[in-house]
Formats: C-alpha cells, sequence, structure tokens
C-alpha cells in the first residue's frame, strides 16, 4: 500500500530491467515517481506494447518535475515506443528532460515524441522499422522541436534506410543549433539493381556538412548497398577533399551483403562492428593510414564485434592476427558462419574476448560440420566468461570430449535449441556438461519439449544440474511460442523444491520459468 517514496524518500535513480509482456500494468507503482526522481531506465521493456502507459507518465503536466535523463530500452531491435495519432489531450510539454535515449518504433512517434520535448540537448535514437519516402512529409520547414539540442546520436542499424532524405530532412530540423552528429545506418535504394546509387563523402557533405553551421564533430557508420564492387577507389577520392582529410576515414566491401562499410575513427557508437575477411583490404582515406595500425581506435568503443563468414571460407592467418589487436578486454565476439568454412594456424589467445557466441545463419545445416572449428575458437579463447551456443553444437562438444570444467572462468551459458531439434533436448544435454566450479547462471532459450518427455523428466533433469553445478543462481527457460508443451510441468514445478533444498524462488508464466538458487 506504501509508494515507492515512502520506502525510498531520497530516491533518485530508478533502474528496472528485464519486463515481461504480461508484467506491464505492474510497472505503474514505478512510473508515478518520475516527476519526483532524476533519472529513469527501462532496460528489456516491450515499449511498444506500454507506449501508451509510459507515455501517460512520462508527459504528465508536473510542474516541479525533476527528470533529466530517460533511457527506454525495447525487448528486441525491430520495436520500440509507438505513438500514434489522435495524440492524447493529457500529454503535455515535459520541460525537465534533456538527455534521452529510446528505441522507437519509428520516425511518425519520433516526431509525435519530441513535441513535448521542448528543452532536449542530447538524444539518442535507434528505429525500429525502415526509412521509407513517405517520412519526408514528417518534418516540413515549420516543425521546429528541441531548439535547444547539440548532440544527435542516429542508430538506424537493424532497419534498412531506403530514403537517405528523410533522414537528412530530420537531422535538418537541429541545423541551428546541432554542434555533434553520430550516424550509424544501412542504406539501400529502392533502385538498387537499376542504378548504382550509394552515399560517398560528396553526398554527406553537400546534403549535411554543409547545412549544419554549427557542426563540429560528425562521425558516421555508414553500410550503403552497391551491386558493383568496383566503386571503392571513388569513394575514397570523394572523401579526400579538404574537410574530410581532416578526418580518419575507412572503406571496404562487405562481398557477402553486397555493401560498401564507410567509418570514421575513432570508432565511438556503442554497437557491436560487423566485420568479416573483406576488412583487410579496407582503403584510406589518408594515403598512409594501414588497419592493422588502426585496430586499436577501431575496439575501443565497440562492445564487441559481429563476425560474418561466407560457407567454404578460409578466416587467413592475417585475419585473425588482426582479430588480436584490440588490447582492451571484456569484449564480445559472434560468429555467424553461412555454412561450414576453414581457419587457419593461430599460436596466441584471444585476451580481449570474454563473450563468444556462434550462431549458424543456416540450422538445417549438419551440426557436425562446425564441430572442428568451434572447439578452435573455445581454444582460443580459454578465459571466457560468457558462452551463447546451440543445442546441437553444445551436444557435438559434449560427444567430443569438451567439458565444461575446461573453463574456469565460464560464468553464464546460454542455450538456443534449433527450430527442427526436439529429439537433442536442451536440458539433457547440460546434465551431460558434467561439474562446475565457476558457471552459476543457465539460460535456454526457445525451449521446446520432447513429446516423448514425461512432466517428470524436465524435474528430474533441473534437479541433476543443481547437484553437477554447485554455485548456479539462476536458470531460466523462455519457452518457443510454438512449443508443444505440456503445463503440467508448471504445475509440477513445485516438486524440485521438495527434492532440492536450494531452490528458494520461482517465477512462472504461460512461456517462461525462473528458477533462484540459494548457495
Amino acid at each position: 500500500s506504501s509508494s515507492l517514496l515512502d520506502i525510498f524518500p531520497q530516491l533518485q535513480t530508478l533502474v528496472i530491467r528485464n519486463i515481461h509482456e504480461s508484467d506491464g500494468n505492474e510497472l505503474v507503482p514505478y512510473l508515478s515517481v518520475i516527476p519526483f526522481i532524476e533519472k529513469l531506465v527501462l532496460n528489456n521493456c516491450p515499449l511498444n506494447k506500454i507506449s501508451k502507459l509510459i507515455c501517460e507518465h512520462l508527459l504528465n503536466n508536473s510542474i516541479n518535475n525533476r527528470l533529466t535523463s530517460c533511457i527506454l530500452h525495447n525487448t528486441n531491435e525491430k520495436d520500440g515506443i509507438l505513438i500514434e495519432e489522435p495524440i492524447l489531450s493529457l500529454y503535455q510539454p515535459q520541460h525537465s528532460l534533456v538527455y534521452l535515449r529510446i528505441d522507437v518504433r519509428d520516425f511518425a512517434s519520433l516526431k509525435y515524441l519530441l513535441m513535448f520535448l521542448p528543452e532536449l540537448s542530447t538524444l539518442d535514437v535507434h528505429l525500429g522499422i525502415d526509412v521509407t519516402k513517405s517520412d519526408q512529409d514528417l518534418f516540413p520547414l515549420s516543425f521546429n522541436p528541441c531548439r535547444h539540442l547539440t548532440k544527435l546520436v542516429l542508430r538506424l542499424r537493424n532497419m534498412v534506410v531506403q530514403d537517405f532524405m528523410s533522414v537528412i530532412k530530420f537531422i535538418l530540423l537541429f541545423r541551428n543549433s546541432l554542434i555533434t552528429l553520430h550516424l550509424a545506418l544501412i542504406h539501400q535504394d529502392p533502385n538498387v539493381r537499376r542504378s548504382l546509387t550509394y552515399i560517398d563523402g560528396d553526398y554527406l557533405f553537400k546534403e549535411i556538412v554543409v547545412q549544419m553551421t554549427m557542426m563540429r564533430e560528425f562521425s558516421f557508420l555508414i553500410e550503403t548497398t552497391c551491386l558493383c564492387n568496383r566503386q571503392i577507389d571513388n569513394i575514397i577520392r570523394s572523401f579526400q577533399t579538404t574537410y574530410w582529410l581532416t578526418m580518419r576515414i575507412g572503406c571496404h566491401y562487405d562481398s557477402i551483403n553486397c555493401v560498401y562499410v564507410i567509418f570514421t575513427l575513432p570508432y565511438i557508437f556503442d554497437l557491436p562492428f560487423l566485420i568479416m575477411n573483406d576488412i583487410i583490404n579496407t582503403k584510406f582515406n589518408q594515403t598512409n593510414d594501414r588497419l592493422d595500425c588502426l585496430i586499436p581506435m577501431l575496439f575501443h568503443k565497440t562492445p564487441g564485434v559481429i563476425l560474418l563468414i561466407g560457407e567454404n571460407e578460409s578466416l587467413s592467418a592475417l585475419f585473425i592476427d588482426m582479430l588480436k589487436k584490440g588490447s582492451h578486454k571484456g569484449k564480445s565476439i559472434k560468429i555467424k558462419p553461412d555454412g561450414i568454412y576453414q581457419l587457419q594456424h593461430n599460436d596466441q589467445k584471444f585476451l580481449q574476448f570474454d563473450t563468444l557466441e556462434i550462431q549458424r545463419r543456416y540450422e538445417n545445416q549438419p551440426s557436425d560440420g562446425f564441430t572442428n572449428t568451434t572447439k578452435t575458437w573455445l581454444n582460443w579463447m580459454p578465459h571466457i566468461r560468457i558462452l551463447n551456443i546451440d543445442n546441437e553444437l553444445l551436444l557435438q562438444l559434449i560427444i567430443n570430449n569438451i567439458n565444461i570444467d575446461q573453463f574456469s572462468s565460464l560464468e553464464v551459458l546460454i542455450v538456443r535449441q534449433t527450430k527442427n531439434s526436439l529429439l537433442v533436448e536442451p536440458l539433457t544435454i547440460i546434465t551431460r556438461l558434467g561439474m562446475s566450479s565457476s558457471l552459476y547462471t543457465i539460460h535456454i532459450q526457445q525451449y521446446r519439449a520432447n513429446s516423448q518427455l514425461t512432466n517428470v523428466d524436465p524435474i528430474i533433469a533441473i534437479d541433476k544440474i543443481c547437484q553437477n553445478i554447485r554455485k548456479l543462481k539462476v536458470m531460466s527457460i523462455e519457452f518457443s511460442k510454438d512449443a508443444l508443451f505440456n503445463n503440467r510441468i508448471l504445475e509440477n514445478i513445485n516438486d524440485i523444491q521438495k527434492k532440492n533444498c536450494r531452490l528458494k524462488y520461482i517465477h512462472m508464466s504461460s512461456d517462461y520459468i525462473e528458477l533462484w538458487f540459494s548457495q
């Protein structure tokens, strides 16, 4: 019955993480304190499902509102806050907010939101759906929001910018105030198969640099589609004018996705950097620059890299050596192979990576073809802290005598169940991992129970996992939406508590189980 402020009268920052879609209404007591705190963070939250609820509390009419910083991060990368017409009359301008980092569904929702944030000085926004030509109509010259905005970060990386002019028109809304612009996007013109339309230095200079008279800092990561792979020299020349030569700019052609990747250094985005074998062919606008010398500038800010590997491709020793150049530890690496591939010899370890994720692009390919390369990556990274792998590959590692106790630093294991692997049941596989003295968290994703399992089988498996992994604190099972799941398993999950006194807390829903254990 008490409010949050009654319990914490000095509360200044509120952070809420991992909110399930079914728990949206439970946020109301927390959101009601927005006018009285200085910073709000909602991380891994179904923003699209509870957009109205969030906006009602964020855009209220509190005269003494203290909120200055707000971070709203969606559960997935394809969606975000959604605001549609008609705009609710109860929404009022929020004058205290100056920093906003947010996932928004589309440009229309962003426009409507900015109408109520006149004092914003920093905007960091991620869009969920493609940008098209119709978005140009959203930003007439008469629309003049956020007159004090000095920093804009646009993350358009999980959708496609079909019409770059729509992005430009949005940026130009802030031509009289913007000092810093960071731009990350994937561009593909709708007429890409009939014309050589791509983004280069001449276009960026004409449409953005010349127009933004107050801008002092401009950095970008742009992937621009072009079916012709012989334009790289022309692109580099477009960045060798007086203005661009004050910056370090690299470009290479991604032969897997048929895009030119153009980026400024140092890399400032806290987004994973996508790399492939082609990156060793990077050319720079500064003629004396070399990629091997600049890799630390590339790895400094990024949380990790995503490595794309083509089918039957062999990663060269030169490329593998380049991966080791970054000296900053705590990075992640995600391996995404199109098919079976090879790795050339390497004697040194990858000490900067503590998170390894291996995600086969086509799960219907036999997993045993990836066993040797997966073992090689694990041998190169003996000190990984987080391993994210599918159930079929994990089984192949067990068959090949890879035991979990070989990784003394492993703390988190994430096992994704592939769509066509009902017979390779993840819980049973994990029971075969053996003993671990470091692992304390296990997440199973996209779980589909084998129809041959009884209601008791998963209970027995979980109990055995607890016995093998004595430091286990949390175990979660996220069920696939199309899983053939017997709800009686949920009813019987309490049996674990009777058998294992370490189980202290259970959180259950129709598609999710979270178990908490004491030490």
